[in-house]
């Protein structure tokens, strides 16, 4: 399945949630309240869980396991961000305390030109370092999600394994457009007094979007083809088995 093919079967599946007024609604008011917001969290993870031949999102129920799913994601991000902090105090504690006021004649004696450009390096590197923990992560609680286990969140070497089997370049665009799209959403904040409905409403589509596309990537590069066709709509009947061709019949005496 390529790229397009993915974008475009995750925005027909995001426009039924269009007709589904009192999902809407609710996914609204939650997302504005603090820790209850993680029923909306939790509520993008079972998106990211549904069936890869499910035609529209699903029903906004069991709130409490909702809102344990949006914790689990929260603490794994939370997790994961702990190398770019320690990277950060490792880098940059020493720099903000030569700056302050008891240090400020060993500031002012360093070479000015040295500092800045060392700070800048630094600065990149850790930016570098942060997108990698961001690439990493959000593949983990993918797998989080699709496997139903916290603990393969963090499990390095799947992860880059599903990583590779996406491949970069396409992770990479989920990603440009992610950003994009945010960006456009966010930029709703602007208008006055209802500027931040139309922002929040709109971001909680485009975050349905990103969960199921981001979800049928992950399918289409780890569900082999044999499970991916195993899965059929609750009461369909089973597929038949495939059985052996017959051998062929002996040759007949002279």
């Amino acid at each position: 399945m390529n790229v397009s093919e993915i974008f475009s079967k995750a925005a027909d599946y995001t426009k039924a949630i269009l007709s589904r007024f009192g999902d809407l609604l609710i996914l609204l008011v939650v997302s504005i309240i603090p820790i209850v917001n993680l029923i909306a969290l939790g509520y993008y993870g079972r998106v990211i869980r549904d069936r890869s031949d499910s035609q529209a999102p699903p029903r906004l129920n069991g709130f409490w396991e909702l809102f344990v799913d949006g914790l689990k994601a929260l603490v794994a991000g939370l997790i994961w961000s702990i190398p770019v902090i320690i990277i950060f105090l490792i880098t940059f504690v020493p720099i903000f305390t030569m700056m302050r006021w008891e240090h400020m004649m060993t500031y002012m004696t360093q070479p000015m030109a040295l500092l800045r450009f060392t700070s800048f390096i630094l600065l990149i590197l850790m930016l570098i370092i942060a997108f990698g923990v961001f690439i990493i992560a959000s593949v983990g609680i993918v797998h989080m999600f699709k496997t139903g286990s916290f603990g393969k969140a963090f499990a390095v070497g799947e992860l880059v394994n599903i990583i590779g089997k996406i491949g970069l370049l396409r992770y990479l665009l989920w990603i440009i457009v992610a950003a994009v799209f945010g960006a456009v959403v966010s930029g709703f904040n602007m208008i006055p007094v209802i500027g931040w409905i139309i922002s929040d409403l709109l971001s909680i589509i485009l975050l349905i979007f990103l969960a199921r596309s981001i979800g049928l990537m992950y399918d289409s590069a780890v569900v082999t083809p044999a499970a991916q066709q195993a899965q059929q709509a609750p009461g369909s009947p089973p597929a038949p088995p495939q059985t052996a061709p017959p051998p062929p019949p002996p040759p007949s005496p002279p």
